[in-house]
């Protein structure tokens, strides 16, 4: 079990990391030239995970490999960060890993056939990912 948590942790951690998935927050209009920015809003696909509306959504990308979307906060204090951790864990998220050190939140945890990892770093971001079903997650 530890081996495909630390096995999802690093797929999350390297999606994190590269930013190698499409992103709907900026767009290039070619005729001007302009860069337009757009409010990038928090996914349906985030199943029973409550949005943080208090903060700014930097990111939100899918996934379609391994089922996953991820939304990225900026603005966050710690303090925030660990009570939305809190109401997430309410839902029935557990069975994972927690880490909260330094000031840093690192969650993993599983409800029925879902996932979801909450990442709190750079005194900032936030970063939620979740997966609806891991037993469609292509191996």
């Amino acid at each position: 079990m530890k081996k495909k948590v630390l096995i999802i942790l690093g797929i999350c951690g390297v999606l994190i990391l590269t930013g190698c998935v499409k992103t709907n927050t900026d767009d290039i209009n070619n005729k001007n030239n302009e860069l337009k920015s757009h409010e990038v809003t928090y996914p349906s696909e985030m199943g029973d995970i409550p949005e943080f509306k208090a903060e700014k959504i930097v990111d939100a990308t899918k996934d379609e490999d391994i089922h996953s979307t991820m939304v990225t906060y900026e603005g966050l204090k710690l303090e925030d960060a660990k009570k939305y951790l809190e109401d997430i864990k309410e839902l029935g998220y557990s069975d994972g890993f927690e880490d909260i050190d330094n000031g840093e939140i690192n969650f993993l945890g599983f409800k029925d056939d879902s996932q979801v990892t909450v990442s709190y770093y750079n005194d900032n971001f936030l970063t939620l990912s979740f997966i609806d079903d891991i037993s469609k997650v292509k191996k």
